[in-house]
């Protein structure tokens, strides 16, 4: 405990070194909430990150819970789902995303999407496989397809909000597209309890069609957002907002 007290300490002294700047009053007069919820162009990105982050937290609802319980897989099918989902996105996305260096950010994240919907496919897939060894290597493939749509579209979801806003209004942009990840995280318990139980077709195509309408605003940002057309690793994006 004396650690943990010397470290908070320690943190706000630091903190405390920090200049306090403040923005211009010219540029609080020219912001205000008022104008980041009438930018058509960021709106299209606080819904796309709705639909991703409804899809992170199937990981710890619905995957886990489908799989021993509705499935009637042994426990450890749900830790062997958690340590893959942990071992790709710690040892693979480094590698991914430096692999994908290039290409546009809206066709990856569109890619990711498709990822999501086909791991969802792959769980109602084996709600219809009898043998059971089967039935858990079908779950393993399905997670392994969904953590690749996370591994494709966390980093460049998070750097395509950053960039999208503008420098004097940053922080409330950013803070319209946390809310949206709180709402994500506030209503999944309740939708996917909810989805499962109706059935596994029911669940697993509703969270698809999710998939399909985070691909289309992807697509969508993709056309009218620079900081989604473009590449991973081009940071000539931010220059273009200024």
């Amino acid at each position: 405990m004396a650690v943990n007290a010397i470290s908070y300490v320690t943190a706000f002294a630091l903190m405390r070194t920090v200049p306090n700047a403040r923005p211009e009053a010219g540029h609080d007069a020219a912001g205000g909430w008022r104008r980041v919820l009438q930018d058509r162009h960021y709106l299209p990105v606080i819904g796309h990150q709705l639909c991703f982050a409804l899809s992170l937290f199937a990981l710890n609802i619905a995957i886990p819970v489908y799989a021993v319980k509705v499935l009637g897989l042994p426990g450890w099918t749900a830790g062997a789902v958690f340590t893959l989902n942990t071992l790709m996105v710690g040892f693979g996305q480094g590698i991914v995303i430096g692999w994908l260096s290039g290409r546009v950010r809206s066709r990856v994240l569109v890619a990711g999407h498709a990822c999501f919907a086909a791991g969802y496919l792959l769980f109602l897939t084996a709600d219809r496989v009898a043998a059971l060894a089967l039935a858990v290597a079908v779950i393993l493939l399905g997670a392994a397809s969904y953590t690749l749509g996370e591994v494709l579209g966390g980093p460049i979801t998070s750097t395509v909000a950053a960039e999208s806003a503008p420098e004097a209004l940053r922080g409330r942009y950013l803070a319209l597209n946390q809310l949206a990840v709180t709402f994500a995280g506030t209503v999944a318990p309740i939708a996917f309890s909810r989805l499962l139980s109706t059935g596994p077709a029911t669940t697993w195509l509703t969270l698809a069609g999710v998939s399909v309408l985070g691909a289309t605003l992807a697509t969508v940002i993709g056309r009218i957002v620079p900081a989604a057309q473009s590449r991973i690793g081009d940071v000539a994006c931010l220059e273009q907002m200024e």
